[in-house]
């Protein structure tokens, strides 16, 4: 049959001409035609070239395209080619199967998946460990969660038999706080002063009272706290001075003397003070010079002049105090009453009433009381964050770098701005760059429902990151012993709360209030009472709460050696035989050990609580941590017993059965099991249930 030249050849349909170009074989031509020579020179038109003879394009292999009869036969051996195909796969897939059924490829196999799996579960474990192990917010900082213990320097140890107690006094039992737990000492005042209001009148802001030591005692103190592993909190009041102090006897001689506008100074109005404004002890806030015709100003009493921050001076003075300090290598200042370094410049406006004031009784015969008032005009002012901000600046320079290089020691800077809102206080460290201010969210009741509502509030207005710092005693209010029917429970409240307790020097023995008459008080608050208003002199004097510390049942309560207990600066209990750090089994003492192994836990070192269940008698609440167990803390704040019966109505925090193990109690045995959903607790007791992972 001849050959179809490609030109000449029509395929019947699209699948015969895919089939035939797959089948298409090359065929050598013997004699290849030569290309027909081409004139170069000569020119051809476009109708002229329609005229020549068409022009056959030849190589030399020919394209043979198969007939009819070979694309039949193309298409038999495609389906012979799959066939054999089908039949070559399976036989490959029959013996891959028996090559991988050797024990070789088994083992091999398994093998893998073997590492496979447990790759996995260390990729699931290392997340896991993450997420759990993951920094929770201010617990890595000395301060985060470090117990504090606030310490009255004339109070706590007398160590050279004058009745009075000192540094070298509070060095001496050093031994005997690291041996309860506590890991930062908060100093009180240790600066020089006449103390006509127990140590807040300040006479010289870089000198240790010489009453209490010298230079190179507080040297001796900060040396041995940070030998024995602790941190020392120096308290300072920046806010006012003594009258005695130098700069208010020149201030007060003359009008243009050269301290004469470190204090705030103004005219009268008809005689008598420029405006309405109450001193905190009660009275008026302005006392009269007649040398210079003018009246100063004192938020507290008339023997401490407020200082005028709106005097750069001041400021910088205050400021070079501060930096004295840090060079003694404090860890941080407690800066008291800081909510009233500012009072409006307008000194004739008067501050309106307060609506919520109750009123003393006459019969007192206390002129005015400061809580009369709203202090709109006299307390957190705006411009006190500023001067916050540039001594935390200063106490930044004074911070140092750790061994392995990593962070700063942080120098803490603590405000006390007592009367202030929870919105004003947070303030503070929004804008004022404290570290965070002393809490007295805890103070004024135990009903429980205030306690939840104040413990709630605290932690969803706090700062992001920021320190929770709880107490529940200072030398300002009565002890808690005295204050309340129950105070175990409320111990238990204090150090199991997260972030930092601290511990006002006693509590944790249980001692309680000495009996103040006008012969020992040396609180100005009660000087314009009656003494015959005894009831309500033992409610304001603040030195009920300050007697000796109660060490042992040796004469004076171990406190000091002096022979003639009249000698000491204020009487020791009468229950200091039965109440002291030696008491064998002292529930108090064995209760705080307790508690604080108990916050050594990695669930306690998380900021965070839920407040689970609150009423008037009892709060409940859990600590819990990712990874770790978790704890469910019953506190009974009545003096009777109570039922609780606690339900969960959100969440399945104990497990199905609510059953957990008794790891605290105030009265009882620790190990049982215990269901929580129906607790018998006793009169000021408390109970720390634990529930595994």
């Amino acid at each position: 049959m001849g050959k179809k030249g490609v030109t000449e050849w029509d395929s019947t349909n699209e699948f015969e001409f895919n089939a035939m170009a797959s089948s298409l074989v090359f065929k050598p031509d013997s004699k290849p035609k030569p290309l027909p020579a081409v004139n170069r020179g000569e020119s051809t038109s476009r109708a002229d070239s329609t005229k020549r003879e068409p022009m056959v394009f030849t190589t030399s292999v020919e394209f043979g395209l198969p007939t009819v009869h070979e694309r039949k036969n193309t298409e038999a051996s495609k389906r012979r080619r799959t066939q054999n195909d089908s039949e070559s796969t399976a036989m490959m897939k029959n013996e891959l199967l028996v090559y991988s059924s050797t024990t070789a490829w088994t083992y091999t196999r398994r093998a893998a998946l073997l590492v496979f799996f447990i790759c996995y579960i260390i990729i699931f474990a290392l997340a896991i460990s993450l997420l759990v192990n993951a920094p929770c917010q201010s617990t890595d900082n000395w301060y985060a969660t470090g117990i504090g213990y606030q310490i009255l320097p004339r109070s706590f140890k007398d160590s050279d038999g004058d009745g009075i107690g000192d540094l070298n006094g509070v060095k001496e039992k050093l031994g005997y706080l690291k041996g309860i737990g506590v890991s930062i000492i908060w100093l009180g005042s240790v600066l020089k002063t006449p103390y006509k209001d127990l140590g807040y009148d300040v006479s010289n802001f870089v000198m240790v009272d010489p009453v209490i030591g010298t230079a190179e005692d507080f040297t001796n103190l900060v040396n041995e706290i940070h030998k024995q592993g602790m941190y020392l909190i120096l308290e300072i009041p920046p806010n006012q001075s003594s009258d005695e102090h130098e700069w208010f006897t020149d201030s007060m001689s003359s009008r243009t003397s050269q301290f004469s506008d470190y204090y705030i100074w103004t005219n009268g109005v008809n005689g008598g003070p420029p405006n309405n404004w109450i001193s905190v002890y009660g009275g008026p806030a302005w006392t009269y010079v007649p040398v210079r015709n003018q009246w100063y100003y004192h938020t507290f009493s008339e023997y401490e002049p407020d200082l005028n921050y709106r005097n750069p001076e001041v400021e910088r003075e205050m400021t070079e105090a501060i930096r004295y300090w840090l060079s003694q290598d404090v860890d941080g200042l407690y800066l008291r009453h800081v909510n009233a370094l500012f009072e409006s410049s307008e000194l004739n406006q008067d501050e309106p009433e307060n609506p919520d004031y109750l009123k003393y009784d006459n019969e007192t015969k206390i002129l005015k009381s400061y809580d009369e008032l709203s202090h709109i005009y006299t307390r957190d002012q705006t411009q006190v964050y500023g001067v916050l901000k540039r001594w935390r600046d200063v106490m930044q320079e004074y911070e140092t770098i750790t061994e392995d290089g990593d962070d700063d020691v942080r120098k803490l800077m603590v405000v006390d701005v007592r009367g202030s809102s929870v919105a004003e206080t947070i303030k503070y460290s929004t804008e004022g760059w404290a570290d965070y201010a002393f809490n007295y969210a805890l103070y004024d009741s135990i009903d429980g429902n205030y306690l939840a509502s104040q413990i709630e509030e605290w932690m969803r207005e706090k700062p992001t990151g920021s320190v929770t710092s709880w107490s529940i005693g200072s030398g300002d209010y009565h002890r808690i012993q005295s204050r309340y029917p129950i105070s175990m429970a409320m111990m238990t409240l204090l150090l199991t709360l997260p972030g930092s307790p601290v511990i006002y020097y006693g509590d944790e023995i249980g001692m309680k209030d000495i009996h103040v008459t006008h012969n020992i008080s040396r609180d100005p608050q009660i000087s314009n009472i009656n003494e015959t208003f005894r009831g309500l002199i033992y409610n304001l004097s603040r030195d009920a709460s300050r007697s000796p510390m109660q060490w042992s049942s040796n004469a004076n309560a171990g406190f000091s050696d002096v022979n003639d207990p009249e000698s000491l600066w204020l009487p020791v209990n009468t229950d200091y035989t039965t109440v002291n750090t030696q008491v064998r089994n002292s529930a108090y003492l064995k209760s705080i050990r307790d508690l604080v192994a108990l916050r050594s836990t990695r669930t306690f070192k998380e900021d965070q609580v839920r407040m689970l269940r609150a009423q008037k008698d009892v709060v409940t609440y859990a600590r819990e941590r990712l990874g770790y167990p978790t704890y469910f803390v019953a506190v009974n704040l009545a003096d009777f017993s109570v039922l609780d019966k606690y339900y969960l109505h959100d969440s399945d925090l104990f497990g199905e059965d609510e059953i957990g193990t008794v790891v605290f109690n105030t009265h009882g045995d620790i190990g049982q099991s215990v269901d929580i959903r129906e607790l018998m607790l006793e009169a000021d007791q408390a109970i720390i249930v634990e529930f595994p992972i």
